[in-house]
């Protein structure tokens, strides 16, 4: 941990608050405050990030830019180990199924 550190020129106190400012940012200050725990531990005198993410309560969008820089809102779920982006036409029926 302390070379991720050492690029935001600080120490746990500062590598956490920029994690969950870019959190914030990405996903909005509601998410950020009910469903991210982080947590530091030293495991083999090495630090470790622990992040955990409780289950939305409600759909969260993500707004990506395209190569040409236009921001659009996508909606992604989890499916295993990864995330797939849900289509448009198949948001109403998600959102109505899992919230």
């Amino acid at each position: 941990m302390e070379s991720d550190y050492s690029t935001l020129e600080g120490d746990q106190d500062n590598f956490e608050l920029h994690l969950r400012e870019l959190i914030k940012r990405d996903f909005g200050p509601l998410f950020s405050k009910e469903n991210i725990n982080i947590d530091f531990h030293e495991i083999d005198d090495r630090e470790i990030c622990q992040i955990q993410i409780s289950k939305g309560i409600k759909p969260t969008y993500l707004e990506i830019a395209d190569k040409m820089g236009n921001k659009n809102k996508k909606f992604y779920a989890r499916s295993g180990n990864s995330s797939i982006e849900i289509q448009i036409n198949e948001v109403t029926e998600y959102i109505e199924n899992r919230f």
